[in-house]
């Protein structure tokens, strides 16, 4: 019963450990342009069920429902973004690294037009009578 209903909410293990740094959510909200969780990275030090005793900058405690934190990567941890050295980029046939791969941006089909045209030029909007 409990298999389905975690199935069902799609319920996971929380992935957060003691040590990690965190982002706590925003309590109490001045606007609706308040960011959701605040600027200052948190540190876990303590874990029971979904309940972690997380630490502020000023070495103050919170308890906070695992709900309410958010794992914090810094911008360096980033593995998308890692640049590969030239040296170990893959080569075609002549030795020469292949260039970036680009990405096809399609356009939308384009209206006909309208218009009877001569050089560019209009010369008459079409009206109902000239296809009757």
């Amino acid at each position: 019963m409990k298999e389905y209903a975690d199935e069902q909410r799609n319920a996971r293990e929380c992935n957060i450990g003691i040590g990690d740094q965190v982002l706590v959510t925003n309590l109490r909200k001045e606007n609706k342009l308040t960011t959701t969780f605040g600027k200052d990275i948190y540190t876990v030090v303590g874990k029971k069920g979904n309940r972690l005793v997380v630490v502020d900058p000023n070495e103050v405690r919170h308890s906070r429902n695992a709900s309410q934190v958010k794992l914090y990567h810094s911008p360096g941890d980033n593995q998308d973004d890692k640049v590969v050295p030239d040296g170990e980029r893959e080569l075609d046939k002549e030795g020469v690294p292949d260039p970036e791969p680009s990405v096809a941006v399609q356009q939308r089909p384009r209206r006909s037009t309208t218009h009877y045209t001569e050089g560019g030029i209009c010369l008459q909007t079409l009206k109902f009578e000239h296809f009757v």
